[in-house]
């Protein structure tokens, strides 16, 4: 591996979770608002940069924390994105990890450093989001449904045509 190689370099990894819950029978998915560039003032998913000195799992904790203040969340990572133009700025491959929590187990911070606002979106009515979040959401739920019909959850209330 030749590490000046310009093919190698301005590359980095970003973790990023969607937190899915239900509210009112309906899944809803969090949401924040973003206050610096790129995407200025649009919504994403919570997550973010993978420093050098932390696995992505490290990341994907501390970034939530730092967005939301949410903690002690069970995540999975369901796909890996890397479509070289999915940050304007450099080559970012994103690691994209789901997870479900009752939604009354938490509380949302106002605003970061990064971030303006926290709310949860029904997932028939998202917006354009930043990145290729809403490519994330929606693989995110099917991973979801596969998972709910490998467990045999609905199985005995639908069948496959």
């Amino acid at each position: 591996m030749i590490l000046d190689n310009p093919l190698y370099q301005n590359q980095g990894i970003h973790a990023n979770l969607v937190l899915f819950t239900f509210d009112e029978d309906k899944l809803k998915v969090l949401l924040i608002k973003r206050t610096n560039e790129p995407f200025n003032n649009m919504w994403a998913l919570p997550g973010g940069a993978v420093y050098n000195n932390e696995t992505i799992d490290e990341a994907i904790k501390r970034e939530l924390k730092e967005k939301t203040e949410i903690t002690n969340v069970e995540f999975e990572l369901f796909n890996v994105f890397s479509k070289i133009d999915r940050a304007p700025d450099m080559r970012m491959i994103g690691v994209g990890y789901f997870a479900i929590i009752d939604k009354s187990a938490i509380s949302f911070i106002k605003q970061t450093q990064k971030t303006q606002d926290a709310d949860w979106f029904d997932v028939d009515k998202i917006p354009n989001l930043a990145y290729d979040h809403n490519e994330m959401i929606c693989d995110a739920i099917q991973f979801l449904q596969s998972k709910i019909w490998q467990k045999g959850i609905l199985k005995k209330y639908f069948h496959k045509a």
